[in-house]
């Protein structure tokens, strides 16, 4: 499962698929699997840009996924103004692989807007993916 967080002052709200953001929301991902394995989690926004978040940029694997809980990125993620959306997955595998593969598939997806929108990662049938889309509004 994945999860986004958007931080209020009053607490913490949990954001359904095609909900509403708008730039300058502070969000937080999450993520929670029974399974071993091993992933990533990015995001691709209306304006094309494929954003890394967990494992950190630079980091060349796939982070080991910690199963049984729900576990909460260390860090925040401020929306930027890009306009019409900003889409989340996790991508994870049993074994484990390249970020840049992942990545180069969100730079290719990004590029083929309205579906990048709804369609999946093209990514081989060895990854399981699963993705969550913001609505964002100015």
């Amino acid at each position: 499962r994945l999860y986004v967080y958007r931080h209020h002052r009053r607490g913490d709200e949990r954001l359904a698929d095609g909900e509403r953001v708008a730039p300058g929301d502070l969000l937080q991902l999450a993520y929670a699997t029974d399974e071993q394995g091993f992933g990533v989690l990015l995001s691709i926004d209306g304006a094309g840009t494929v954003t890394q978040h967990w494992p950190e940029p630079g980091r060349p694997r796939a982070a080991p996924l910690r199963p049984g809980r729900e576990v909460r990125l260390p860090s925040a993620y401020e929306l930027d103004a890009a306009p019409t959306f900003e889409r989340f997955f996790l991508v994870k595998s049993e074994q484990s692989f390249d970020v840049a593969t992942v990545v180069e598939a969100a730079r290719r997806l990004s590029a083929r807007a309205p579906e990048a929108r709804h369609a999946p990662l093209p990514l081989p049938k060895q990854f399981d993916q699963i993705s969550l889309a913001l609505e964002k509004t100015r």
